[in-house]
């Protein structure tokens, strides 16, 4: 084993070690690490494994610290099922104007008696009523952001709180503005409205595009981000290393023509520094800049740095700073992609970086890079998202070729002032940015994805640990072979069927959606509502199909016609393959139902079932009964024309009621009596006033009822229903506040869980 060129590699892999300890584990890292230290301080004469674990110990130390800084103190003081008005004072720290006029601005709080707390806020106005630097006093309608309440979902809250900012909102008062303050922060911010104005003049045509790569601003693109997602090149309009290094050496050029080689690295730096605070220090730009830095004050002092020291230093001081850093994604793709670059690459010698034929050089191996940065990242990606365009390998490769052509001459005519050279640029610019575009739709007519991929953790752990063994093992053909194993490893673990019965409520706001499975037999009741631009079912529901590697549904029951049980029907076709779809006589002649029949005929690519009565499906131990109230619509409503399904799996039933209330509670006690009997009982309509009679819960007699309903305050849920439940001593869960239910076997009982507030109860006896 060779000795390593890198005296930081060692130290910044303990300091990571021990954040992931302290994360996952949580070892008190006094006990943790300060005895076994002492321990091995008095038996031994080693002082390298004491050091280590000091390190260790101050990287557990720095994560627990980083924790309660960014802890959020709105939590306990919001309301949780509503938004909270609040008079606040504070002073905008950055505005935007997003593409429907309205304004967002960033606020930091001043801590007063009557909101006693100092955080940053994100708040929206239609009207333009503040300017940055403002200080002000103003009524605001505030909310948290969207935590996680489902497996799989991603939690915006923490992603926000990460960023330091604490909550959202808007005006809807008078806002008074009391003076005009001034910061290093604001006059950054000032700096970045100033450029993106001299973009819209520069580049009326394409503007949201450039405004994408060099600054971050995606809010204009619309199409092309989806276009470029399904391309695989979504990384050119996320500001990362790749747009840094293009950007210093185009600079470092330009200055290299007139000044000497010490001030041109000088200025160049500060350029690049400049560009950093722009973008709004992120992690793959801090990255970049870190190690622009460090390798240019080893040139001016006439020092050399070795790649991985220079990596090990840029991964040191981002953790150090903020060590939550090392969970967040885009840092992990980050670093993978540079250390494929830098480390791997030549390691595997599958670059030669000392090349004399300038065409290999040149143009081979950029293209070998590109692919082998492409293959290294491809478990990191499928690891968090599920899913991978495969056309991707090949398609940054044209791409990248053309981006590293059009951002240097976006730069030119972003900084040249002569108006003759730019208008001379610009189409030359526009020329390369329709190049980009044929690329993108190109590569996305190819249907060549990866989807619904789980890559167990396990299988993970063995990734990075093949990685980090790259510079230090000499026989590189063994971890060529691991990667292969690996690679087929997580390939097999999406092929094996895993034998599983479970029942999930999943939280969608105000409206249904809840799967059955039973091992590879899916079935899904409702899909949640559609509001906006997007639908709950892709927000909430659509991740964890994605993370247990569900594509394909066997039956979709639609219980009736409202927005809030069918709205994320149409993300759900695009996704996954349904087989059967499943609906009352009474839906089946209503005009929605006809109209999902013309337009696009989005429902003739699977079987039709119309229930008109009852209708029993049997699938191994899985039981699924459907029952139809209404003979005659008329007499009812859509909510008491809905559809029950009561599912029974060994000892296990549960009846779901769409939004039946007590109307068609009473037609279903008087025709069905004898199904309803079941351990678990979906609430219909939400937990309303009008549902849930005494006689139809004695009927059920359940262990216990979910309420799917939000958490916002928007919702029918009634006090009324509440203190029925509470008087026949049942077990409630509410998804708003609970978060999804998940009813699993154990052993000889079944169970639900909540999976946000964590409460747990027996639902079942298994019988002996």
């Amino acid at each position: 084993m060779k000795k390593l060129p890198a005296p930081l590699f060692i130290p910044t892999l303990g300091f990571g070690l021990g954040i992931v300890i302290q994360a996952y584990v949580g070892v008190p890292y006094i006990l943790g690490i300060a005895v076994p230290l002492l321990i091995i301080t008095i038996l031994t004469k080693n002082r390298l494994i004491p050091l280590l674990l000091l390190i260790m110990a101050s990287g557990s130390l720095s994560y627990d610290i980083q924790i309660q800084r960014v802890s959020n103190p709105l939590e306990d003081y919001l309301m949780f099922t509503k938004k909270n008005v609040e008079y606040i004072e504070g002073y905008v720290t950055n505005k935007k104007t997003n593409v429907l006029g309205n304004n967002e601005y960033e606020v930091q709080t001043n801590s007063t008696n009557i909101f006693p707390f100092s955080v940053k806020l994100k708040l929206y106005s239609r009207d333009d009523i503040l300017s940055i630097g403002d200080l002000f006093t103003s009524k605001i309608e505030l909310e948290l952001y969207e935590t996680s309440m489902n497996p799989g979902q991603f939690d915006y809250a923490e992603y926000m709180r990460n960023k330091g900012i604490h909550g959202k909102g808007s005006f809807i008062g008078k806002t008074i503005v009391n003076s005009t303050k001034f910061s290093i922060p604001i006059y950054i911010n000032i700096l970045r409205r100033r450029v993106l104005r001299v973009i819209n003049v520069k580049f009326q045509g394409t503007h949201g595009f450039v405004k994408a790569i060099l600054l971050g601003e995606r809010s204009e693109l619309f199409e092309t981000k989806d276009l470029f997602k399904q391309a695989g090149i979504m990384h050119l309009l996320a500001i990362s290393g790749l747009h840094v290094g293009i950007i210093y050496l185009f600079i470092f050029t330009l200055l290299r023509l007139v000044l000497p080689k010490r001030l041109t690295i000088l200025l160049a730096n500060i350029v690049i520094l400049g560009f950093w605070m722009l973008c709004y220090n992120s992690p793959s730009v801090t990255r970049a800049v870190i190690m622009i830095l460090v390798v240019s004050i080893a040139k001016l002092l006439e020092r050399d740095i070795g790649i991985l020291q220079l990596l090990s230093t840029a991964a040191l001081v981002i953790l150090a700073v903020n060590p939550l850093e090392l969970f967040n994604v885009g840092f992990q793709l980050s670093f993978i992609a540079v250390y494929s670059i830098l480390v791997v690459s030549p390691c595997l010698r599958l670059i030669n970086p000392h090349e004399e034929n300038k065409y290999k050089k040149h143009l081979l191996n950029p293209v070998i890079v590109t692919i082998c940065v492409n293959i290294f990242l491809l478990p990191i990606i499928l690891y968090y998202f599920h899913e991978a365009p495969i056309v991707g390998i090949l398609s940054s490769v044209p791409a990248i070729l053309v981006f590293s052509f059009y951002l240097p001459v976006t730069l030119l005519i972003l900084l040249i002032p002569f108006s003759g050279i730019s208008n001379f640029l610009l189409p030359v610019s526009e020329i390369a940015q329709e190049l980009l575009l044929y690329v993108s739709n190109l590569a996305g007519r190819f249907p060549f994805k990866l989807n619904f991929i789980i890559v167990p953790t396990l299988i993970i752990a063995l990734y990075w640990l093949i990685i980090l063994l790259v510079p230090i093992i000499k026989k590189k053909v063994v971890l060529v072979i691991l990667f292969i194993c690996f690679t087929v490893a997580f390939i097999l673990s999406n092929i094996w069927t895993r034998d599983k019965f479970e029942i999930i409520s999943f939280a969608v706001g105000h409206g249904d959606c809840h799967l059955i499975r039973n091992n590879d037999d899916i079935t899904l009741i409702d899909l949640g509502d559609f509001r906006y631009s997007t639908s709950a079912f892709e927000r909430h529901v659509l991740p964890y199909l994605k993370a247990e590697g569900l594509s394909r549904i066997n039956r979709l029951i639609i219980t009736h016609q409202h927005n809030d049980h069918y709205g994320g029907l149409l993300p759900l076709l695009l996704e996954c393959d349904v087989d059967e779809i499943i609906i009352s006589n009474n839906f089946a002649k209503s005009r929605l139902y006809k109209h999902w029949q013309e337009v696009e005929s989005i429902l003739t690519d699977m079987k039709h079932t119309i229930v008109i009565d009852t209708l029993s499906i049997r699938e191994g131990d899985l039981t699924l009964t459907l029952i139809n109230p209404a003979d005659n619509p008329r007499e009812f409503s859509a909510n008491n024309q809905s559809l029950l399904a009561k599912v029974e799996f060994n000892d296990l039933s549960m009846l779901f009621t769409g939004d039946l209330e007590i109307e068609g509670e009473v037609e279903v006690l008087q025709k069905y009596r004898e199904y309803l009997r079941s351990d678990v009982l979906k609430a219909g309509h939400h937990g309303a006033k009008n549902t849930l009679c005494y006689e139809f819960l004695n009927a059920v007699a359940p262990h216990l009822v979910i309420i799917p309903v939000n958490q916002k305050g928007y919702s029918v849920l009634s006090d009324k229903t509440l203190n029925k439940l509470c008087a026949c001593e049942i077990e409630t869960y509410i998804t708003g506040s609970d978060g999804a239910i998940t009813i699993k076997q154990y052993e000889d009982s079944f169970r639900a869980k909540s999976y946000y507030s964590g409460n747990e109860v027996t639902v079942s006896i298994i019988s002996p």
